[in-house]
């Protein structure tokens, strides 16, 4: 089944904004600053990375959009793995959840403007996948991104039993409430809750 790729404009200093929400895609003073501040001190994944007994380590994210949370995390990631080389610590699962993705030229035209990440765009943008609902898993060295496309509240049941209780930390990034309230919902959180 076909998806909707997004219907995005740029604002004059480049920032996405969706047309569909009326929302912008991330902060137009400092997106990056603002991926590592909510998502990844937020969740304190430096301190938990370090103090993490198991092998692999789950995130799971309710709207994908450019990728600048996945690229930001991995970049930590592998950061981590080369100041603690001997942690049990080794891989990284990447859950994604995007009803509406970005064409292939947006996501180029916003990843031009994090040239740290090229390595990581050009590898994302090669294995795009096409606008068909369904789970892509994407393997970037030591990380694994599982991109699900479509509505979240139907790809979500999909994990099944085997992921409940699984997900390490929540990257919520769907747009804010009042634009996109069927991200923010109770039925929506229990689901979260179950994995």
């Amino acid at each position: 089944m076909l998806v909707n790729y997004a219907d995005i404009r740029f604002n004059p200093d480049g920032t996405p904004v969706s047309n569909q929400f009326d929302d912008i895609y991330f902060s137009t003073a400092d997106a990056l600053a603002e991926t590592e501040y909510v998502f990844l001190a937020g969740n304190r994944l430096w301190e938990r990375w370090q103090q993490s007994q198991a092998e692999r380590f789950i995130i799971a994210e309710t709207g994908f959009g450019s990728g600048l949370n996945f690229f930001a995390t991995i970049a930590l990631f592998r950061r981590f793995r080369t100041e603690f080389p001997t942690a049990p610590l080794k891989r990284l699962f990447f859950i994604s959840f995007e009803k509406y993705p970005l064409n292939p030229q947006d996501l180029l035209l916003i990843h031009q403007q994090y040239p740290q990440f090229n390595e990581l765009s050009q590898q994302l943008l090669q294995h795009w996948p096409q606008p068909l609902s369904g789970c892509y898993r994407l393997h970037f060295a030591e990380t694994t991104l599982d991109l699900w496309l479509g509505d979240v509240t139907e790809n979500l049941p999909a994990l099944g039993d085997y992921m409940q209780n699984k997900v390490d930390a929540w990257f919520l990034d769907g747009f804010a409430p009042a634009k996109n309230p069927g991200m923010w919902n109770e039925h929506l959180f229990q689901q979260l809750a179950r994995v």
